[in-house]
């Protein structure tokens, strides 16, 4: 199943990388950077034996978009990579789920909706580094973003984001909510 995961992450990257790469420079979107945080909760498998439901953690990420290439007026296609924190789970009954750190690299695509608001949607395959004797994890998790422009310039936009994902886990299934303030260099790369 890793290795399945493992698979479809690189063909991914293979796929966007060629699409944003082909010298197409004058479809290619400005660079963006965002910074969001929330809620990271755990639904435990059966092999837990937990009695809770979900596991309550904090989560801050941040995420670059270095390539995004315009497939129409309103559509574009990104590749992302971003890095993620988070907590150890609140304890329960003496017991909690400890922090992990995570890298992350995938794609997606970003819709205009209007001129200030925009949702984005891909998936992302992840790489749990390894801080004690658990190993290293990986899983996929698709994602999906409400944007809205809070601030606009001539140099860049300032967008307010609320990103929703889902960790697809071997051994358990995660979802993150929370906000975040994305920055965009604006025009397009010339």
């Amino acid at each position: 199943m890793k290795d399945k995961k493992l698979c479809l992450s690189g063909i991914l990257i293979l796929i966007l990388l060629t699409f944003s790469l082909q010298g197409l420079s004058a479809s290619l979107n400005s660079p963006a950077l965002s910074v969001s945080g929330g809620w990271h909760g755990s639904f435990p498998s059966e092999i837990h034996e937990e009695t809770l439901h979900v596991r309550t953690h904090g989560y801050g990420s941040v995420d670059l978009i270095p390539l995004s290439y315009r497939l129409t007026g309103n559509l574009s296609l990104e590749l992302r990579s971003g890095f993620s924190y988070t907590t150890d789970s609140l304890p329960y009954e003496g017991v909690y789920w400890k922090q992990f750190f995570t890298l992350s690299a995938g794609g997606g695509l970003l819709y205009n909706l209007t001129y200030v608001d925009s949702l984005s949607a891909g998936v992302v395959s992840a790489l749990q580094l390894p801080d004690d004797d658990r190993g290293v994890f990986t899983f996929l998790s698709p994602y999906l973003s409400y944007n809205r422009t809070l601030y606009r310039t001539e140099l860049y936009d300032i967008d307010l984001i609320i990103p929703v994902s889902v960790e697809l886990r071997s051994d358990y299934t995660a979802v993150k909510g929370g906000a975040g303030i994305l920055f965009r260099w604006k025009g397009d790369m010339e």
